[in-house]
């Protein structure tokens, strides 16, 4: 029996949601040029200072849906997806043709785990902008949290064909095809995301795992070592690499690889399992059963 093999698929590991740039257009006045003080503000990193000045620019022309965009974007920078949000409606009511504002309401409302409205949102995006790459991503993220995947493949892959420089839609392409169980094409796609992004951990850590689904040990241990290489303290990508090295009979190395991993979690019950199979397929009954009862404490 061997234990271990695990897909990453989550937020903040290989899928990442974008967001669109500020918005430079803007009526001339005074409020354009607190526009344009609060754009030099945000470049610089200033989001306090960028804020003032939108907010100033916003007392002189309420009704200015590209600085309530604005706004929006760096109260988001900062963390405030609640202001964030009020901000980027404003400019829709404003400006009902604002894709972009659309796009990044969906991204805060994802980002508070409202992934309803965000499809909603991302969908009256692509009505305006059916050419807008990072909506469909976007889009594409949000229905595989749903457990949409048919769907997502759709958007990861239109996204994929309108911007096929962009790793993280190759990267969560594979994952979703990984999840239906179409391992060479998510072999494609995962090695189209190292290709773009080659210091990417967790691509090399989902490459490994689809290899491994369809036997190529030698593959798999191949991207766990650079998996780890990138991330030496990645318990999971060690835990893989211990299964992989099983699997080619290199029972010490595995042993070895699944010391690493009770080194940064004692507390692993399947990695005291893997080790006392390892033990055991070594013939040292006795550390077997010491894993063994470990795994079960």
């Amino acid at each position: 029996m061997r234990l271990g093999v695990t897909l990453v698929f989550s937020l903040g590991l290989g899928i990442t949601l974008l967001g669109c740039a500020p918005n430079r257009m803007s009526t001339a006045g005074d409020d354009a040029k607190q526009l344009n003080l609060g754009l030099e503000r945000q470049k610089k990193g200033d989001l306090e200072g960028a804020i003032a000045e939108y907010r100033t620019a916003l007392r002189l022309n309420p009704d200015d849906s590209v600085v309530h965009y604005n706004l929006g974007i760096a109260l988001r920078q900062k963390g405030d997806l609640e202001g964030a949000i009020v901000e980027y409606r404003t400019a829709i009511r404003l400006d009902s043709n604002n894709a972009n504002a659309h796009v990044n309401l969906g991204f805060a409302l994802a980002a508070k785990g409202d992934v309803d409205e965000a499809i909603v949102e991302y969908r009256a995006a692509l009505r305006l902008n059916p050419n807008d790459a990072v909506a469909h991503y976007n889009l594409g993220i949000a229905l595989a949290g749903q457990g949409h995947l048919d769907e997502a493949i759709v958007e990861y892959r239109t996204a994929v064909r309108l911007n096929p420089k962009d790793a993280n839609s190759h990267h969560n392409l594979g994952n979703a095809l990984e999840h239906q169980g179409d391992h060479e094409g998510a072999i494609t796609e995962y090695r189209a995301a190292i290709r773009l992004n080659p210091n990417d951990a967790v691509a090399h850590y989902n490459l490994g795992t689809a290899l491994e689904h369809q036997g190529d040990h030698e593959g798999a241990i191949t991207e766990y070592r650079a998996a780890i290489r990138l991330n030496p303290n990645d318990a999971v990508a060690h835990h893989n690499l211990g299964v992989a090295l099983a699997g080619t009979g290199d029972f010490d190395g595995a042993i070895a690889e699944y010391r690493t991993v009770l080194g940064l979690n004692p507390d692993d019950a399947v990695a005291h399992y893997n080790l006392g199979t390892a033990f055991l397929a070594k013939g040292d009954m006795d550390k077997a059963m010491e894993e063994f009862r470990a795994a079960l404490a």
